[in-house]
Order: structure tokens, then C-alpha cells, then sequence
């Protein structure tokens, strides 16, 4: 976790790792990759922000990208 300080907004940054099933599908609704239904590990790091002087509790996400720090 970051949190950030800019100008009068404020940012938070997160780690999420998730493992993931990756598929596509035909129109048929059958597996045409990936049929063994095999993990993968994902690592991301999501960035949100809001208005320091917000009250509201709502957070805008504002940044994704794959966290290759791991």
C-alpha cells in the first residue's frame, strides 16, 4: 500500500494478487484455450483517488497496471 499527497488530492495504491482462471469460449459456449482450466497468478497494482477535503467515501479509480515488482 502507498498513499500519496497531490496537490489537494489524495492517492492510495494496492497490491492485489488473485489467481485466475483464463479462458475464451466459443459461441458455442465451449472452452477453445486453456481446457485443463489451468491458473495463472496476477499481480496488479490499483491506484485510486479522491478530493483530500471529501467527505463523500467514494474513491475514483484512476490507474491499473501489472505489478511487476513481485
Amino acid at each position: 500500500v502507498n498513499v500519496e499527497k497531490i496537490d489537494q488530492t489524495i492517492q492510495i495504491t494496492v497490491r492485489f494478487k488473485s489467481e485466475q482462471i483464463l479462458a475464451t469460449f466459443d459461441q458455442d459456449n465451449n472452452i477453445i484455450d486453456n481446457p485443463a482450466r489451468l491458473k495463472a497468478v496476477v499481480n496488479d497494482r490499483w491506484t485510486f483517488e479522491k478530493p483530500l477535503e471529501s467527505k463523500s467515501p467514494t474513491w475514483l479509480l484512476v490507474r491499473t497496471a501489472a505489478d511487476t515488482s513481485v
